[in-house]
């Protein structure tokens, strides 16, 4: 048997529980079990059709399942719709595929209207070529189609599934005592030590800080000089060749506070990586560590988009616009969309919509100063939302974008000493204890093409594929990757059916 190109491999190896409907031709039943392979096959027949069971039991050379017979009526749609919504309450429906390959017409179309209700999948046998003399498909020319439900979906974050194995463990842990970088690698195990100058390292984060201020044709220019000056002065060789060497293209950063401010993505534009990586980011701070650690899950219904909210942003205001046209799009989710345009959002309000959402996606002003000090938020009409207030949220949403300027710089520095900061946003976040989210160290032009901030979360909430996936296929891969950093414990944050 050969799949069609809309076969997903990935999907239908999970799969754990099938049911299956039983007509009168039982050969592509029976080779469908061989296909998944399931632990649980619920044989669904009629009084014409119980027979059938036996012949494809005959038939199938996976036996390790456990097997459940249910009677139907093939003339009442309800009955087999009912049966299934029953079988969906005691088996996960996220497990369960339903094979509709058999089966009178009003079968099928009772099996689909129960798979629309629970949110299942579901496969049929087809063929090519057809034999008209025996009536049957013609050898070899059958082929498996998998069809993703396309009806009442609802989107869910969850930090499970995807295999640890997936991303290259790189820990990056500043002493600052004695100025060293320890890097601690996973794959091969590796614990390398590299003295540094304190001043030298954050003085990299200050002229990082300002790149923004050039023109786009020296823009890439910088950025190369940057990644060799991190690669020169920072990065042990021993390092560097783990990372050409691995076949891994996604790369776990484990970072103590102190080095947030660092670039480390800027690695993507030196010479010494041969292959590109995509970078995510996970503070090693025991609050943040346990909050994400938590395998709960969130429906999501509502997503806010807070855009321009001291209105002064011409392109944050077209950027909200185009995601909530967006968004209006998907169907099962409440979209909010807030503005400063003619309204002016207090505090209160702020947190509320914080709380209520699921998903939250900012544009504005992102930092003010005050006096030596940069303090970096988000910024309303009439006042300005700090780092240290979002440790305050007592639910916060799943996930957030923070497209502002400056809001992924982790500390304040000296030239005697460096200390954490609580005022800032990246902090904040850590502390509420927020899923998962993306964020801009530097300054953020208002002309940006949101573009590729749709593709990403078109990847993440139509096509439903892990959110670290979504950020390497789009924002991570675009040539204005070194604008966003991306924060998350990457157990997998995905949109998954309910």
């Amino acid at each position: 048997m050969k799949f069609t190109q809309d076969f997903d491999a990935k999907i239908l190896s999970n799969t754990k529980v099938l049911i299956t409907l039983v007509g009168l031709s039982p050969l592509p039943l029976a080779m469908n079990i061989d296909v998944l392979q399931p632990k649980k096959v619920y044989f669904l027949y009629s009084d014409l059709s119980i027979n059938e069971i036996y012949v494809i039991k005959g038939l199938i050379k996976h036996s390790e399942f456990k097997e459940f017979k249910i009677r139907i009526n093939e003339n009442k749609v309800e009955d087999l719709y009912e049966k299934i919504l029953h079988i969906s309450e005691t088996e996960d429906a996220k497990n369960i595929v339903i094979d509709i390959t058999g089966g009178k017409k009003l079968m099928v179309a009772g099996a689909v209207s129960a798979a629309n209700s629970c949110n299942i999948n579901y496969i049929y046998t087809d063929f090519k070529d057809y034999d008209k003399k025996t009536r049957l498909p013609k050898p070899n020319s059958e082929y498996l189609h998998f069809i993703k439900n396309i009806g009442n979906f609802h989107a869910t974050l969850t930090n499970k599934s995807d295999l640890d194995s997936d991303f290259l463990d790189l820990y990056i842990i500043f002493q600052e005592n004695n100025n060293y970088l320890n890097f601690i690698l996973n794959d091969p195990n590796i614990i390398l030590k590299k003295a540094v100058n304190k001043a030298l390292l954050f003085q990299l984060s200050r002229g990082f800080n300002g790149i923004n201020q050039l023109k786009s044709g020296k823009m890439l220019n910088e950025l190369k000089s940057f990644a060799d000056f991190l690669v020169k002065y920072f990065i042990p060789r021993d390092v560097l060749k783990v990372l050409n060497n691995s076949k891994k293209s996604k790369v776990r950063l484990n970072l103590n506070e102190e080095i947030l401010d660092i670039p480390w993505e800027l690695l993507n534009f030196s010479k010494a990586l041969k292959k590109k990586k995509t970078f995510y980011r996970k503070a090693l701070s025991g609050k943040l560590h346990l909050s994400l650690n938590e395998t709960s899950k969130r429906n999501i219904k509502k997503i806010s988009i807070l855009v321009n909210l001291d209105g002064t942003l011409e392109g944050a205001q077209k950027e909200g616009e185009a995601l909530k046209e967006f968004f209006n799009g998907i169907p099962g989710i409440d979209v909010s969309f807030f503005s400063g345009i003619n309204n002016s959002m207090s505090v209160f309000k702020l947190f509320e919509i914080l709380e209520e959402s699921d998903i939250v996606h900012y544009a504005g002003h992102g930092f003010r100063k005050e006096g030596n000090q940069l303090k970096t938020g988000w910024k309303l009409n009439d006042d300005f939302v700090q780092g240290e207030l979002f440790s305050d949220i007592e639910k916060p949403p799943c996930f957030i974008f923070s497209n502002s300027c400056f809001g992924g710089k982790g500390k304040t520095h000296s030239n005697k000493n460096s200390t954490c900061r609580n005022d800032l946003l990246v902090s904040g976040l850590l502390d509420a204890g927020v899923n998962c989210f993306i964020i801009s160290p530097i300054g953020v032009p208002d002309h940006n093409n949101p573009e590729e901030i749709i593709k990403f979360y078109s990847k993440l909430l139509i096509d439903r594929i892990p959110v670290t996936q979504a950020y390497r296929e789009t924002i991570g891969s675009s040539k204005d990757s070194y604008l966003y950093q991306f924060y998350g414990d990457l157990d997998n944050i995905k949109r998954e059916k309910i």
